[in-house]
């Protein structure tokens, strides 16, 4: 310890130098105040030992001036008064900053005690100062990092591309970040997926276990690949990457508004809301499996469950942060609130109602959990399409040359249903451009749909009429398709070059008995009821030829790869 000795008389200076020294201590002195005062800016010491009354400057100015140089560390000052001085002396030294008194004569054996108690006071004193500048350190390097992750977390979740009035969303964190995520993407195939992912806990450690979530979602979408497919990846990943403890329960939603259908998994999450106009539960889909990252992919089930609407409705997803929020005295704002608002409000008024209806039970508090809401507009009828680009040209259209792509299947890679994304990611890695691929996916799904179900499942398409038979529709091919052993469907798809593009050759052929495609094609479009004829007239209207051979089990389409070809 490194010590300040400042007096006039030189006697009493030499005396505690001596004795200073002795102890083992540094010594540093001064014949006055002010000497005092420059001594202490140039050496630094740890402590400071201060006759009261000095020439030039007094003991108690110079404590002030000491004190204000050291408001970054505590350095004590022992002032040293005479034994006559009265109770004010004391308290002008307290108010100068002194720390503790010592009278004159020192008694040095009471300066050598108190020398060890400010010692350890003065350890005590750089211990806290060393942690408290760890602390700021780590402020600032947490700051970063937050900055970083608030950046990258609020990237993730994209833009969706489709009007605010069709589709609405909402997420109110507990803590600075959410776990919960909502997120939108729009399908090759003209649907819109959407996954509300409540991920473990809250905050950015259980915000990071949700982010391989939303980049597999878009990606997979983006392919066209079916949510069943989603939930498998998904999952794998989240398995994989994620801690034990860790899950995401998870809702996944695939729309498909010139179908009228959803179609819905829930791992884990609070049912998800099909409201009429007039406030009816039409549908509810309640969670019939576990959260995402708890089974291996060999035992986790990805079954949908899908719904027609007869009825112009909305859909409502939300977390269970939305129905367990509780208010002062710990009651929960409960799914039977919810539905209630839901059925109270018209439809334009219905999520912010919702919203606001949380808000005013939470009386300003954020909530023990992250809390997400998201609306869907479902009309009957929609006069222009609603999902706008599904993202940016990447190509005009297909690089020179001739080629065929040809595919075999079995009856057990039917069954798998991932063969049309993997076709379009070939013909966009050929270069058919982004606009080229909505139309082809569009024409291929629905033919290949019509082998897979008339041709091996042998469904008669007229059960889709209603939606009552829509639904046993979907039940007798989900049957049909386990049950199948034996079958093939053969996709060859051939382009031929020419000046303006060129044009794709389609044949799709299936070991099936056929079905009667010409009642199909004669039929008027404005006479067809229910879903059953309708996927064969949009693919007519996007190819410049459809031509079925033999009974029914072939069809050969002629696509044109001008910029001026028929839009969606």
């Amino acid at each position: 310890m490194k010590i300040l000795i400042a007096t006039e008389t030189p006697a009493k200076l030499k005396r505690l130098e001596a004795d200073c020294i002795q102890q083992g201590y540094r010594v540093v002195s001064a014949g006055n105040g002010s000497e005092a005062v420059e001594k202490f800016s140039d050496a630094s010491p740890d402590l400071v030992l201060m006759d009261a009354m000095m020439p030039v400057m007094g003991g108690y100015e110079a404590t002030t001036r000491i004190k204000a140089l050291s408001s970054k560390k505590w350095t004590p000052v022992i002032l040293m008064t005479k034994q006559t001085s009265n109770d004010s002396c004391q308290i002008q030294g307290i108010e100068a900053g002194a720390d503790d008194y010592l009278t004159t004569p020192v008694n040095l054996v009471l300066l050598k005690e108190k020398l060890k108690v400010m010692q350890r006071m003065i350890r005590m004193q750089d211990a806290l100062h060393c942690k408290m500048n760890e602390l700021d350190d780590y402020e600032e390097h947490t700051k970063e990092e937050l900055v970083l992750a608030r950046h990258v977390m609020e990237r993730i979740v994209r833009k969706i591309d489709i009007d605010e009035t069709l589709l609405r969303r909402w997420i109110l964190p507990a803590e600075g970040f959410s776990a919960d995520v909502i997120a939108a993407a729009a399908t090759t195939g003209n649907r819109l997926h959407v996954i509300l992912a409540d991920g473990t806990g809250h905050g950015l450690a259980a915000a990071l276990c949700v982010m391989p979530v939303t980049e597999t979602f878009y990606a997979m979408t983006g392919r066209g690949f079916p949510i069943t497919s989603i939930v498998q990846e998904l999952n794998q990943k989240i398995k994989h990457l994620t801690p034990i403890e860790r899950f995401v329960a998870a809702t996944l939603v695939s729309i498909d508004w010139s179908g009228r259908t959803i179609e819905v998994w829930n791992g884990g999450g609070p049912a998800t809301r099909f409201i009429s106009e007039d406030g009816r539960l039409l549908h509810s889909w309640e969670s019939k499996y576990l959260p995402l990252g708890i089974l291996g992919n060999d035992q986790i089930e990805t079954k949908t469950e899908i719904y027609r609407w007869d009825e112009a409705g909305q859909l409502f997803l939300f977390s269970d942060g939305l129905c367990d929020a509780r208010n002062e005295s710990g009651g929960m704002f409960g799914e039977e609130r919810i539905l209630k608002v839901l059925a109270k409000h018209p439809p334009q008024e219905r999520f912010e109602q919702l919203k606001r209806s949380v808000t005013q039970h939470l009386a300003g508090d954020a909530g023990d959990d992250d809390i997400s809401l998201m609306s869907i507009e479902c009309p009957l009828y929609l006069e222009k399409s609603i999902l706008g680009k599904i993202g940016p040209e990447r190509g005009k259209s297909f690089a020179p040359g001739h080629w065929k792509i040809d595919v075999s299947l079995d009856a057990e890679e039917v069954k798998k249903e991932n063969i049309l994304p993997v076709l379009l990611t070939w013909l966009r890695q050929i270069g058919v451009s982004e606009k080229h691929s909505q139309r082809l996916f569009l024409i291929l799904s629905e033919l290949y749909n019509n082998a897979v179900d008339h041709g091996l499942l042998k469904l008669d398409s007229s059960l889709k009429t209603l939606s009552e038979g829509f639904e046993a529709y979907l039940k007798e091919r989900s049957r049909r398709l386990s049950a199948l052993d034996a079958g093939a469907i053969n996709i060859h798809i051939e382009r031929i070059a020419e000046v303006d593009g060129g044009r794709l050759c389609l044949k799709i052929k299936d070991s099936g008995e056929g079905f009667d495609f010409l009642k199909i094609l004669k039929q008027d479009p404005g006479d067809i009821v229910g879903l059953s004829g309708r996927g064969l007239g949009l693919v007519k209207g996007l190819t410049k030829e459809m031509i079925y051979k033999n009974a029914g089990n072939e069809v050969h389409v002629v696509y044109e790869l001008k910029s001026a070809a028929v839009a969606v």
